[in-house]
This record gives C-alpha cells, sequence and structure tokens, in this order.
C-alpha cells in the first residue's frame, strides 16, 4: 500500500483542545487538505467535519462543542475529492481491517457509478497512533457534495471495518442491522446498529436515485450559507435526511 507524508496539525497530542462528543472511543476522523496538511483535530463524533465544509465554503470560523475550524487559521479543504483521516487508538489490529473497509465501500461506489476510493498510510505516524496507524481514505467529491452523503460516507466507513472481503455490501449491512454481526461501533447512543437502522430509508433513497440526482449540483446550496451551525451539526446528517427532517432547510433534496 502507498505511504503519503502527513503534515500534522499538532506535534503532540496534549495541545490538542477537549471536544464534547457523545462518542469516547472508536473511529477517529478528520480531514485533509489538497497539499497534504491535517486541516482539523481528529474527532470521534462525524457531524463536526461537515461544519468545517460550511465554514471553509464561506470563509467563517466554526465553533462546536470545543471543536473548531478557522479558514484563517486552518488548511483549506479539499472540495475536488473527499479526503479523510481515519484511525483508532485503541485497535491495534486496524491496519489489517483496511481492506475489508475498501471492499465494502467500493462495491458501494460501483452501485452509485462513483470513482472508488482509495488508501494510503500517512507518515510519519503521531505517537499516539503507533500501533494502528493513520490511513488517508481518498474518495468522490460527491461523497462531500451534501452533509446527508458526508455523513452516509462516514457511516458507512466504520460499518466496512466489520465487512467480509467477498461479501455483498447489502449483506453486511443487514446483517449489522438485524445484530447478527457486532458492529465495529458500540454503545447505548453511539451504535452502528441503532444508525443503520434511523439511517436506512435514506441510504435506499440515495442508493436508489444517487447523489447527482437529489442533491444540487452546487456545493454551496447542500450547505446553505444562512443554517446556524447548530442545525448544521445535529440536524443535516444521513438520519435526518432519511426521517425527512431536513426537508425543512433544503426542501430540493426531497422532491422525489
Amino acid at each position: 500500500m502507498r505511504t503519503i507524508e502527513v503534515q500534522w496539525l499538532i506535534s503532540r497530542e496534549a495541545e490538542k483542545p477537549r471536544i464534547l462528543q457523545v462518542y469516547r472511543q472508536g473511529l477517529e476522523y478528520a480531514l485533509l487538505s489538497a497539499d497534504n496538511r491535517q486541516c482539523c483535530h481528529f474527532v470521534w463524533c462525524k457531524d463536526f467535519l461537515q461544519d468545517a465544509i460550511q465554514g471553509h465554503l464561506y470563509e467563517e470560523a466554526k465553533e462546536k462543542y470545543g471543536f473548531e475550524y478557522d479558514p484563517s487559521q486552518h488548511p483549506p479543504l479539499d472540495l475536488t475529492r473527499a479526503r479523510i483521516l481515519i484511525t483508532n487508538s485503541r485497535d491495534s489490529d486496524f491496519g489489517n481491517k483496511i481492506p475489508r473497509c475498501l471492499d465494502f465501500l467500493n462495491q458501494i461506489e460501483a452501485r452509485l457509478k462513483l470513482r472508488k476510493t482509495t488508501c494510503a498510510r500517512c507518515l510519519p505516524t503521531p505517537r499516539k497512533y503507533q500501533k494502528c496507524g493513520v490511513w488517508l481514505f481518498e474518495g468522490s467529491r460527491l461523497w462531500q457534495v451534501a452533509p446527508p452523503m458526508l455523513s452516509m460516507y462516514t457511516l458507512m466507513i466504520r460499518v466496512g471495518f466489520v465487512h467480509e472481503v467477498g461479501t455483498p455490501w447489502n449483506f453486511t449491512m443487514n446483517k449489522v442491522e438485524s445484530g447478527a454481526m457486532t458492529p465495529y461501533q458500540s454503545g447505548r447512543y453511539t451504535s452502528d446498529k441503532t444508525q443503520l437502522v434511523e439511517a436506512r430509508e435514506g441510504i435506499r433513497k440515495i442508493m436508489r436515485f444517487g447523489p447527482r440526482r437529489i442533491f444540487h449540483r452546487n456545493i454551496r446550496e447542500n450547505y446553505p450559507e444562512d443554517l446556524d451551525l447548530d442545525t448544521m451539526h445535529n440536524e443535516m446528517g444521513i438520519v435526518s435526511f432519511s426521517l425527512n427532517t431536513t426537508r425543512l432547510y433544503v426542501p430540493y433534496w426531497h422532491r422525489y
């Protein structure tokens, strides 16, 4: 597997701000610029990523629960591709699970006619992540064209870590949803099983019509400038899209 050299946002974990999150462990995400600079701190809660994209689009600092993305201080996001750093400091076998996740994602991408996600190991490895490594997932720009797509992508990445290579992607989804397979992320309020059940209708709609038909071509129209940060963070993900509550903010997504 190829490697890339990354310029990390901080040199020591102690410099990382305290970010309040429902999750306390599991998969961590961060965004990477086109020139391989870490754009924001690692987070367990994937909703912070859509906050950062809104801030980047309108050159406005976004701060929520201790997480911050400030375009004047942090590297610019890459909107031509989805570039997401992933890691899990508590999973020493993390790197060996990457092929499972890629197989799962690539099957979904083939169905949606999207550029297939590729992966690279990031060097030098930060001290906290020496055992698990940090990996760049690079996929189609359409994975971040709208908050529900980015939310779905980051959820599918998590689900993919329990996928068995060669198994149809929907079999894996059904097993996690039904409880026949233990999800990668578990918890009373943070289980991938719960997320999949609640996001089921939204995922089905995206798989049926595709992101090109559902969402605006202009990414700015999918991340409205006048949408407050509380709403962007809490009400614009794949679950809210599935429950049709995003109709209040972007009716265009729900015309089918």
